[in-house]
């Protein structure tokens, strides 16, 4: 949920954003297991600043829960989504 992917200049990429009062880009990101991990991180940011929205999450079989710990800990997430969590909730 949340990721489209898309080519440029022959690489694969994958765009993640997340619906709340509009779209709202989260990042861009090498992998799909990491887009998909950013969308969920996006959400739990989003359920942490009292969005109470039904969001639906990845479920991310392809990395070990150790592995999907480190890299949704090392993900970033767009600056103006923060800050839009930051001044809206």
């Amino acid at each position: 949920h949340g990721v489209c992917e898309y080519t440029k200049n022959g690489i694969k990429r994958y765009r993640v954003s997340i619906h709340i009062n509009g779209n709202y880009k989260i990042g861009t990101y090498s992998t799909e297991e990491k887009a998909a991990i950013a969308y969920n991180k996006a959400v739990d940011l989003a359920k942490a600043h009292g969005i109470r929205k039904a969001f639906p999450e990845n479920y991310v079989e392809t990395v070990s829960p150790k592995r999907y710990a480190d890299i949704y800990n090392k993900l970033s997430i767009s600056k103006k989504y923060m800050n839009y969590l930051q001044t809206h909730f």
